[in-house]
């Protein structure tokens, strides 16, 4: 992001843009750059389950980095347990580096007593660049056919994001069954327990209006 907006300036004074127009482009990129987009794209549940709700669970996030995964399944924890479900992370009883089995989850579950175990990895990873037509005032405003008279287009904005798309699994321990599963769309994430937080917030308020929670 940042390597596209310094391309993007020396453009704009390469040739010469007002003012005006370089600060709409500034503006844009940087409310871009700061901004983390939660949103639930889909979402499942097992029409057979019938409670009760599952009130306690292990936590699991699958990720490349051991900083990530903890970061992750630290703040996830922290949003269960603030909205009263108790919730252990899993890297606090399966070793750093390695990848959750299925022994090591049943070790786990043994050990906590969880009735539930949540597991979110990503899915897909994808960069998107969007192009946005920009226009700026050549002079005084002078309101004519519909406002566009006195404006001349700009050189487009061309913004560059990245998209996660991530998948949640809640499984009920009794049976090891699934019973509910989501997917969801992170887009740009740099803060990740904060966005971690916007997601837990999401699918909990999701979870708990399909009855499993």
């Amino acid at each position: 992001m940042n390597d596209l907006l310094r391309s993007l300036l020396r453009f704009g004074r390469d040739i010469r843009l007002p003012a005006r127009a370089r600060w709409h482009m500034i503006a844009g990129l940087t409310l871009l750059a700061g901004c983390a987009t939660v949103e639930l794209a889909d979402s499942w549940k097992d029409p057979e389950f019938a409670g009760p709700a599952l009130r306690k669970m292990l936590v699991v996030g699958v990720a490349q980095s051991e900083t990530n995964r903890r970061l992750f399944e630290d703040s996830f924890s922290q949003t269960l347990r603030a909205a009263g479900v108790t919730a252990v992370p899993s890297y606090t009883l399966i070793p750093a580096g390695a990848a959750p089995g299925s022994d090591q989850v049943r070790d786990a579950v043994a050990k906590t007593g969880t009735d539930a175990v949540i597991v979110t990895r990503v899915q897909r990873a994808e960069r998107r660049v969007e192009v946005t037509p920009t226009y700026y005032q050549t002079g005084p405003y002078r309101a004519g056919f519909y406002g566009w008279y006195g404006a001349s287009a700009a050189p487009p904005m061309v913004t560059q994001y990245d998209v996660l798309t991530l998948e949640t699994t809640l499984w009920q321990v009794k049976g090891e069954k699934v019973v509910w599963g989501g997917t969801s769309k992170l887009i740009e994430p740099q803060d990740i327990p904060k966005v971690t937080e916007e997601l837990a917030k999401l699918l909990i308020a999701k979870m708990r209006a399909d009855g499993v929670l």
